[in-house]
């Protein structure tokens, strides 16, 4: 006989949660899944009831890369909970981040069924699902690449420390037209739109260390 596994899938969008669960039903027929329509909601849930084998969870709920602590609390409380995040659009930043917080998956919600399947039955034997612009390692499995470069990461920090275009270029005998373009290409992988903004972002991934300086934004 075969042992019953629950999933909770934490999405608050009831057409995708409820079609996504026949699906499972439909492929799978050992799984269970419980829904929970936000954060606060599958802690509540977590927390009453008995603990899931797997939690899927939509990005857009947690307010984005900055706000996915309530994921990273589940790591730490249910430690056996193996947590993926689903997402609309693939983002380097978000896998890195999944990787880097070790989630066991990161999902984009465009999968066809029969990919879901495969990636849940790999999360489910113990491995790890990460999609990410299709490129994949030698067992088949989707992987993620890390967003930024070591010269780009870099770069970053001593933005992070206050350091000016000018200043970086002196520090790592750059142009600052080089520089420039570093920092363009950090923003494009971040998807930030200022200094500030890739400074969180790459902090949140533990790509650099923030330290007690304002950010430049010259």
């Amino acid at each position: 006989m075969q042992r019953h596994i629950t999933l909770m899938i934490v999405i608050d969008e009831p057409l995708y949660r409820d079609g996504l669960a026949a699906l499972l039903a439909g492929g799978t027929h050992d799984v269970r899944c419980v829904a929970a329509r936000t954060p606060a909601h599958a802690l509540a849930l977590l927390r009453a009831d008995s603990t899931p084998h797997w939690l899927v969870a939509h990005h857009e709920l947690a307010g984005g890369l900055t706000k996915l602590s309530w994921l990273q609390q589940i790591g730490v409380e249910w430690p056996t909970i193996q947590r993926v995040l689903l997402t609309a659009v693939e983002d380097p930043a978000l896998a890195q981040w999944c990787r880097c917080n070790g989630l066991a998956g990161y999902f984009c919600k465009t999968m066809e069924p029969e990919r879901w399947l495969h990636a849940l039955d790999a999360v489910r034997h113990g491995g790890r699902y990460f999609v990410e612009s299709g490129a994949q390692d030698s067992s088949g499995q989707y992987r993620a690449t890390a967003p930024l470069n070591e010269r780009q990461i870099t770069v970053l920090q001593l933005v992070s420390v206050g350091y000016g275009n000018r200043q970086i270029a002196e520090k790592l005998h750059l142009t600052e037209r080089t520089v420039k373009y570093h920092l363009s290409e950090t923003y494009q992988r971040l998807a930030s739109s200022s200094r500030t903004e890739a400074v969180a972002k790459a902090a949140a991934l533990g790509l650099i260390r923030l330290q007690n300086r304002l950010v430049s934004d010259l």
